[in-house]
């Protein structure tokens, strides 16, 4: 699931839509909706930081679903998966991101809809 960090000035849906795009290569989406907040940890120099990922429902317009993985950032790979997700995605994921898949199945009426999510070496973000 793609994820990035804000640019100064730019705001949490503008960015959300542009690291998509940027890391996957699908562009032309419309956030419809809010899906929550993720947290996690890293070290910045040596300095611990608490990073807060905000996650969204897009629709797309259909057009150039194939996408094209930012290999510049380690990206191997990126798909559309339909609910519900194989083990072995489930498996490789981190428990935060497996939360976030389970709030957004559990919230949509219908089902229907797809996953994108981006695999950087084994481990799928």
């Amino acid at each position: 699931m793609p994820k990035g960090k804000v640019e100064p000035n730019e705001k949490i849906e503008v960015a959300a839509v542009r690291e998509v795009e940027e890391e996957t290569g699908i562009g032309r989406l419309t956030l419809t909706r809010d899906l929550g907040q993720t947290y996690h940890t890293y070290e910045e120099n040596g300095v611990p930081i608490l990073k807060t990922t905000f996650w969204f429902f897009a629709e797309h317009d259909g057009a150039a679903t194939t996408g094209a993985p930012q290999a510049i950032e380690g990206i191997t790979g990126v798909h559309w998966l339909r609910p519900p997700v194989d083990d072995s995605v489930r498996s490789n994921a981190y428990p935060s991101i497996l939360s976030l898949m389970d709030r957004a199945v559990a919230s949509q009426e219908d089902g229907q809809f797809l996953f994108l999510w981006k695999q950087v070496g084994k481990a799928f973000l």
